[in-house]
């Protein structure tokens, strides 16, 4: 049960990252 947990919270933090990642790309791109 703990390691379905673990792996849900991986996933959702990749997703997280993934996320501000491509905010802080677009916010660089609208900065030129």
């Amino acid at each position: 049960m703990s390691t379905f947990v673990e792996i849900v919270m991986f996933r959702f933090q990749l997703h997280i990252n993934e996320s501000l990642d491509i905010e802080h790309m677009e916010h660089h791109f609208h900065a030129f």
